[in-house]
């Protein structure tokens, strides 16, 4: 590899998340909600079509920020410790 393809490559920041809940029904557009939570209880609610969607207790990785799949991701609020223990054990 030369040394200008080496100092180009990105350093991903990742973390992974575990689905709590998945909407049944779909909005306007097709696509169910997500609330997903990572094992700190950093928590977001997102959305993804049929395609895309995950079952709860899935665990699915944020990707500087971004979901694969997923669109409209927004952060609320930080879960408690008993919840974390619920959707992680």
């Amino acid at each position: 590899m030369h040394n200008n393809a080496k100092n180009n490559l990105k350093q991903y920041k990742m973390k992974d998340f575990r689905v709590a809940a998945v909407s049944k029904n779909t909005n306007s557009f097709g696509l169910h909600q997500m609330i997903v939570v990572a094992k700190d209880g950093e928590t977001y609610k997102t959305l993804a079509s049929m395609y895309n969607v995950k079952k709860e207790k899935e665990t699915i990785t944020m990707v500087d920020g971004m979901f694969r799949g997923c669109e409209c991701t927004e952060k609320t609020v930080k879960v408690p410790k008993e919840v974390i223990n619920l959707i992680w054990n």
